[in-house]
Order: C-alpha cells, then sequence, then structure tokens
C-alpha cells in the first residue's frame, strides 16, 4: 500500500493519496465507531449516544493524523507532508479525543518517533544483528492504535482487536 518515491502524474498521485486516505479511515472507522449493536435503537439520539459518537469520530481523527505523520517520516509518497505538519500543530492539538487523552497517549507518541529515529541510525550501520530490532523501532508507531482503543472503549475491547488492528494497519507503512 505504501508508494515509494516515482514518477507519477498529477493525477495518478492525487489517486494514490486519496486511496491511503480513504483505506487508514476505513480501518479505523472499523476499529474506533461504535457497531449498531453497541446501542439500543431507542437511545439513539440520547447525550451517552451523542458523547460515544462524538468520541469515536474524534479517535478515528486522531488515527488518520498519526497514520498520515508516520508516513511521512519513512519518506512514502502516498501521505502528505503539508498536513502532517497541520496535523502535529494544529489538529491533534484541538481534537477533542486527543486532548482528553494526552497524558496517556503524548509519552507513546513520543516512544513511537524516538524508536523510528533510532531504526534509522541502526540503518545506516547496516548490521545483521540489529535487522529486528530496526523492524520493531519502524513499527513502534502501531502500538498508537490499541492505546486509541484503549482509551476509547477500555481494556478487554483493546486486548481483542490489539493484535488484529496491528496487523491491518502494519502495510501501510511496510518498510522496504
Amino acid at each position: 500500500m505504501s508508494v515509494p518515491a516515482q514518477q507519477l502524474s498529477v493525477g495518478e498521485f492525487d489517486g494514490v493519496i486519496a486511496g491511503t486516505a480513504a483505506r487508514v479511515r476505513e480501518l479505523a472507522t472499523h476499529y474506533l465507531m461504535p457497531g449498531k449493536a453497541d446501542f439500543d435503537p431507542r437511545n439513539v439520539g440520547s447525550p451517552e449516544y451523542v458523547r460515544k459518537m462524538a468520541n469515536s469520530t474524534a479517535a478515528v481523527e486522531v488515527v488518520c493524523s498519526l497514520v498520515n505523520t508516520f508516513g511521512v517520516m519513512a519518506g512514502y509518497n502516498n501521505y502528505i507532508p503539508q498536513m502532517a505538519i497541520a496535523d502535529l500543530v494544529f489538529i491533534l492539538n484541538t481534537n477533542t479525543f486527543w486532548v482528553q487523552n494526552a497524558a496517556y497517549l503524548v509519552p507513546l507518541m513520543n516512544t513511537a518517533v524516538n524508536a523510528f529515529n533510532d531504526a534509522q541510525e541502526l540503518k545506516t550501520k547496516n548490521e545483521p544483528l540489529w535487522r529486528e530490532l530496526v523492524y520493531h523501532n519502524n513499527n513502534c508507531w502501531l502500538e498508537l492504535l490499541p492505546a486509541v482503543v484503549f482509551c476509547l472503549k477500555g481494556y478487554a475491547e483493546m486486548r481483542r482487536v490489539s493484535v488484529e488492528m496491528k496487523q491491518a494497519f502494519e502495510p501501510l507503512l511496510r518498510s522496504a
């Protein structure tokens, strides 16, 4: 799914970006939005329903921002650098879900960014001993995904979807 640097027409480039963004949003929606079984139809429109929908929608936007940011860091053309800057400076900091859960999520984000940078340093050394650590560090950002589920839906749901969710998102930023 990730696109390395190559020659694309403007139309192809826009299509790749739109396709990637749509796939990220589709996956985030699948894992974060409440299903129909989560609510009694008689409660639709209730304050509890509205609150859960608002939190879930905000969490989807957080995941979209995180994937774009790490996609840009990885150097893939199907992620938007200008949007990553906006994500880090404005979008995350004004997202109600992110702000509400920042004490938990920001240290994980810092860890993932540091791990990614460590991976880049280890790649330059090209030592077979560290190959697995490079892969792990490149994908440390995946730990943010179950953390978002934990903040939104609790421990039991996080454990239920943790591995599956990471496996679904990993190809979006697969290292070459």
